[in-house]
């Protein structure tokens, strides 16, 4: 500002282009009843309309080609506890699910991951894991008060219980020796 015979001027002020005055659609707000809405969330897809899209061809599917009259189809999916292909255990479909799994250090340890149902849109934060390395009666009861006793999903108790039996026994260490063979004879 420079006074000029006791007159105050302001410097020349330059026009904004016309583009510069309207908002472009992309950097424009939405409106506001569509504000509590995040374009990061998806919509949420009933569990029975999953299974029917994934049932018959997904990429975990075991398909046995023989004779064709296979009574049990079996897969790979993860979070199924009997890698049987069904509803009830498919880990595809279904939002809540277990799965027991041995960890991968070289202790005996297993981990027991349930599915944060809250957290479906992000999948590095979906699972809650806790390790157990105690002896197989308190892990036992561990999965049980995970499994049924909180109302997670009380039908999966049985087959978490299975699933931890058989994980539990694959990490024992075997007894170190050879078995010694009978060569004595067999009397008839």
């Amino acid at each position: 500002m420079s006074s000029r015979n006791g007159i105050k001027s302001e410097p020349p002020r330059s026009r904004p282009s016309p583009a510069a005055t309207t908002p472009t659609p992309e950097l424009s707000e939405a409106p506001p009843q569509l504000h509590h809405l995040r374009l990061s969330e998806m919509a949420t897809v009933p569990e029975p309309l999953i299974w029917e899209i994934v049932k018959k061809n997904n990429c975990f599917l075991v398909k046995q080609f023989g004779n064709g009259n296979a009574k049990v189809q079996f897969t790979k999916e993860p979070n199924n506890l009997y890698n049987v292909h069904s509803y009830k255990h498919s880990g595809l479909a279904n939002k809540k699910t277990v799965m027991i799994q041995p960890s991968g250090a070289k202790d005996a340890a297993v981990v027991l991951s349930t599915t944060k149902t809250k957290k479906q849109n992000a999948p590095a934060k979906l699972y809650h894991k806790s390790v157990m390395r105690k002896e197989f009666r308190k892990m036992a009861k561990a999965v049980k008060n995970q499994v049924s006793d909180n109302y997670y999903r009380p039908d999966l108790t049985k087959p978490a219980l299975a699933r931890l039996s058989s994980v539990y026994r694959s990490l024992q260490v075997a007894k170190s020796g050879v078995k010694k063979k009978n060569r004595q004879p067999t009397k008839l």
